[in-house]
């Protein structure tokens, strides 16, 4: 819903769907969105909607879902009205074996962020001018051989856009209520490992 508002109205604010949170998952049910998740399924809301839509990922989960690699998608030049990705985090979930997934790429080298700005490149060509590409990205916090790091992936994704020639129409923060320092295991890990919780996404 956020996106399509968003796409819509070329704005949106942080706190918009505040106090409507079991209401919108229950309309989602009721419209017969899938609670895993997953590739492809936007494509089943382009088809409740009316829309044409298209999918593409490394490994299809879904007959149709097309391969495709997003530094090289099979579009023609300004072509698409809307570009919406949910990017690997880098590498911390593995994804598939395939070697050119971006899920492979660790972002504290620079790889994950020159690949993907080679994605937002490739969306950038792709989109019709007054287009409109939107991301779901989260940060991550790594520990690796003793050491902790926070890699703010929305941070680099904003400025790799930039440099694609796309230019921000807002950036809308998805709050995470089970990351609060008040209660839970994140307010514990926080406590142990002494670091400041992230409790949203971009």
């Amino acid at each position: 819903a956020g996106v399509i508002y968003m796409a819509r109205f070329g704005s949106a604010t942080p706190t918009f769907g505040v106090g409507m949170e079991l209401n919108i998952i229950a309309a989602a049910v009721i419209g017969g969105a899938s609670l895993n998740g997953g590739s492809g399924t936007i494509l089943d809301v382009c088809r409740d909607l009316g829309r044409q839509g298209r999918g593409f990922d490394l490994a299809s989960p879904r007959d149709d879902v097309e391969r495709a690699d997003a530094r090289s998608l099979p579009l023609q030049d300004k072509s698409v009205d809307l570009v919406f990705m949910d990017p690997p985090y880098a590498d911390n979930l593995r994804y598939s074996d395939d070697e050119r997934c971006l899920g492979t790429l660790d972002a504290e080298s620079g790889a994950w962020q020159e690949a993907m700005a080679k994605v937002l490149a490739e969306a950038a060509r792709a989109l019709k001018r007054g287009g409109v590409c939107a991301v779901f990205l989260c940060d991550i916090y790594k520990e690796k051989q003793g050491k902790r790091r926070f890699l703010p992936l929305g941070l680099y994704l904003a400025a790799a856009a930039e440099s694609a020639g796309l230019l921000p129409l807002d950036h809308v923060a998805v709050v995470r209520r089970g990351k609060t320092l008040e209660s839970g295991s994140g307010s514990r890990q926080a406590a142990r490992d002494r670091f400041l919780l992230r409790g949203f996404s971009h």
